[in-house]
C-alpha cells in the first residue's frame, strides 16, 4: 500500500521496501578545514626533495538522503583520507595542481557532491620576506 504525504511517496514497510520508493533528497553544505598532509610540493626541487606539510580545507554541496544512513550521505573519514593518500603519494611543483588534483578526486569519487571548493595552503613558504602562509583557492562543480 502506498500513500501520498505531500510531494512524495511513503510506503509501509511490508508491501514496498526502500529501493522502490523515491526519498526526498536534501542539499547540504559541510566543510574539513585544517586537514595537514606532508607532500613533496614547490618549485625547487630542493622543496620537494622532502615532504613539507600543506594544509587543505575543503568546502562542498552534496546531496543526501533522508534518513539517519551513512550509505545516504557523504563520508567525511573516507573524503579525509581519500585527499590525504592521494595528495601524499603526489609530487607537484605548484600549489594550483594540488588544488586541481584534490578537487578533480572529490568529484570522481564522491557522486552526491556538487560542487566542491579546495583550498591549499603552504604553511612554510621559501621567501625572505616574513609571510605567515600562502593558499589558492578554487572551485570545481559537475
Amino acid at each position: 500500500m502506498v500513500r501520498m504525504l505531500g510531494d512524495r511517496q511513503k510506503a509501509t514497510e511490508d508491501v514496498v521496501d526502500r529501493a522502490t520508493v523515491p526519498l526526498r533528497v536534501t542539499v547540504f553544505r559541510a566543510r574539513v578545514e585544517g586537514l595537514v598532509v606532508r607532500v613533496r610540493c614547490g618549485v625547487a626541487d630542493e622543496e620537494r626533495a622532502r615532504p613539507q606539510a600543506l594544509r587543505v580545507d575543503l568546502d562542498y554541496l552534496y546531496e543526501a538522503e533522508e534518513g539517519d544512513d551513512l550509505l545516504g550521505t557523504v563520508d567525511y573519514g573516507a573524503l579525509i583520507e581519500g585527499v590525504a593518500r592521494l595528495l601524499e603519494r603526489e609530487e607537484f611543483r605548484l600549489l594550483e595542481t594540488g588544488a586541481r588534483i584534490v578537487g578533480e578526486h572529490v568529484l570522481d569519487k564522491f557522486p552526491s557532491i556538487r560542487k566542491v571548493t579546495v583550498a591549499v595552503t603552504k604553511l612554510r613558504v621559501p621567501v625572505a620576506r616574513a609571510v605567515s602562509e600562502v593558499s589558492v583557492k578554487a572551485t570545481f562543480a559537475r
